[in-house]
C-alpha cells in the first residue's frame, strides 16, 4: 500500500494542470478500489458553480452543475462548516433543510453516490475546499474500507489542496493578466476542436458563456480571434 502512495504523490507532484492532477488521482483510486472522487474548491466558485476535480459521471457532473446544486448540497454545506472528516450515506445524511436536499441525494444515488467519506480542507481558518470519496458499496463494506487507510485519504486531500494551489499559481501571464480556471477550461477544449457549444455540454454551461469566456480570453491578450489567443497562450505555457 505505501508504494501506492508513493506513486501518487511522485506523480501528483509532476503535474501541470487540472487534467494531470485528474489522472493521478484516478490511477490512486482505481488502486484503493474506491469508485469516485471530487476535489471541490468551495473558496473559487465560478459563474455560480466551485471548480471541480472529479471522475464522476459526466451526466451527473453536467446535471449537477446546470441546476447549482453546490448550494444546497448536504455534502459541501457540511465540508463547509465541519473541520472534521466524515461519512455520509443512507441514514447518515448530515443535513437535510430543504426538500431540494432530499432530491439531490436521490438523483445523485441514480447515478451511483450512494454513500461517501469526505475530507473539508481549511486554510487561514476559512473552508476552501473539499476532497470526497464515494461509492455504491454497501456501508459495512465502504466503512472498513476507509478505515484501513486511517488518515491516509485526509493526506491525499491535502496533497491534491496544494498540488492546485501550485498548478494556479504556475499559470502563465497573458498580457500581464491570469486567465481564470473557467477560461483556461474553455481554451484547453477549444485546442482539442471543441466548439462553443460543445464546450458549454462539457462543462454544463451554456453556449452563451462560453462565447463570453472566449471574448474574455480575447480581450485579455488584445487579439481578435480566439485561434489568436490560443496561440499567444500555448506560446505562454512553453517558456
Amino acid at each position: 500500500m505505501p508504494r501506492v502512495f508513493q506513486a501518487f504523490v511522485e506523480r501528483l507532484n509532476k503535474s501541470r494542470n487540472a487534467a494531470d492532477i485528474h489522472g493521478a488521482t484516478t490511477e490512486l483510486t482505481t488502486a484503493l478500489e474506491i469508485a469516485n472522487f471530487a476535489y471541490v474548491v468551495q473558496a473559487q466558485i465560478v459563474d455560480g458553480n466551485p471548480v471541480v476535480i472529479t471522475n464522476y459521471p459526466k451526466g451527473w457532473v453536467s446535471h449537477y452543475r446546470r441546476n447549482h446544486y453546490q448550494v444546497h448540497d448536504p455534502v459541501l454545506v457540511v465540508a463547509r462548516r465541519k473541520r472534521g472528516a466524515f461519512h455520509w450515506g443512507p441514514g447518515h445524511w448530515p443535513v437535510i433543510e430543504l426538500p431540494s436536499d432530499n432530491e439531490i441525494v436521490m438523483e445523485g444515488q441514480a447515478f451511483g453516490i450512494k454513500r461517501g467519506y469526505t475530507v473539508p480542507v481549511f486554510a487561514g481558518g476559512e473552508s476552501v475546499g473539499s476532497m470526497t470519496f464515494s461509492t455504491s458499496e454497501e456501508e459495512d463494506q465502504f466503512v472498513a474500507k476507509v478505515d484501513k487507510l486511517g488518515a491516509a485519504l485526509e493526506l491525499v486531500a491535502a496533497a491534491v489542496h496544494d498540488q492546485v494551489r501550485q498548478v494556479a499559481a504556475n499559470q502563465p501571464i497573458v498580457n500581464g493578466l491570469r486567465l481564470t480556471p473557467r477560461e483556461i477550461e474553455c481554451l484547453e477544449w477549444v485546442a482539442q476542436g471543441k466548439s462553443a457549444w460543445a464546450i458549454g455540454l462539457l462543462l454544463g454551461i451554456s453556449e452563451a458563456t462560453v462565447r463570453f469566456h472566449l471574448r474574455g480570453i480575447r480581450e485579455k491578450c488584445g487579439v481578435r480571434t480566439t485561434s489568436q489567443a490560443l496561440a499567444i497562450w500555448t506560446a505562454a505555457k512553453s517558456k
